[in-house]
């Protein structure tokens, strides 16, 4: 009985241990996208106050 309750445990643990890495990544690449869009959004703002300011 109790070998089965350790097996039970150390299945559970390696699922645990799956994803926790699983979020792990999902959460770097999240970060990344996150970086991405801010790098974009910077470039877009800079774009658009010289082609502003070559308007005028």
């Amino acid at each position: 009985m109790l070998d089965q309750i350790n097996s039970c445990l150390d299945h559970l643990e390696e699922k645990n241990d799956l994803l926790h890495a699983q979020l792990q990544d999902l959460l770097e690449s999240n970060r990344q996208a996150r970086r991405d869009f801010q790098q974009q959004i910077s470039q877009n703002g800079i774009g658009n106050s010289a082609q502003q300011e070559a308007e005028m």
